[in-house]
């Protein structure tokens, strides 16, 4: 047995030794213009294409393959109090770009407030040209099912209860 163990560790030690092998990462160099961060999204107002106010996202949720599941809405209730959490499914929402006309015109004192904050603000700012709309109303996002998180859930909780309907 001891030969055998000399042996293994000859082998481990010749791997240990070997360059490491060139990935096949194609790594990213820039945001593309379509493209958003998880931190933009969050805290972003969702509304109807009726200008609705709907809720605020909350959170993303992400599965292992990186695509984009759901976004969270918190909904209902008052500055978070009273609010539940809905989770839609992300291909649901629809990015519009909001209308020149829309656009409010800020004040000097507000442009110089945003230069002071534009390292926070930067995730503020960004797609800052855009809506983010939710074919639903007010009243059926409310009555729709609250979001279970993870740690939430009892152990006994079947896969297949991800989607209500």
């Amino acid at each position: 047995a001891s030969a055998r163990d000399d042996k293994t560790a000859a082998v481990t030690d010749e791997e240990a030794k070997k360059p490491a092998r060139k990935s096949n990462i194609k790594y990213l160099t820039r945001q593309a213009p379509t493209d958003w961060t998880a931190e933009a999204l969050i805290g972003r107002t969702v509304e109807n294409s009726n200008g609705d106010n709907l809720g605020e996202i909350n959170n993303v949720i992400i599965n292992e393959k990186g695509n984009v599941v759901a976004a969270v809405i918190g909904v209902g209730g008052f500055l978070g109090i009273g609010e539940k959490n809905v989770a839609v499914p992300f291909d649901a929402l629809d990015f519009r770009t909001l209308d020149p006309a829309e656009r409010r015109a800020d004040t000097r004192d507000e442009k110089a407030e945003q230069k002071r904050d534009a390292a926070e603000a930067r995730f503020d700012s960004e797609h800052a040209d855009m809506h983010i709309v939710l074919n639903t109303t007010k009243e059926d996002l409310e009555a729709a099912p609250e979001f279970v998180w993870l740690e939430e859930q009892g152990a006994d909780r079947a896969q297949d209860e991800r989607t209500v309907r």
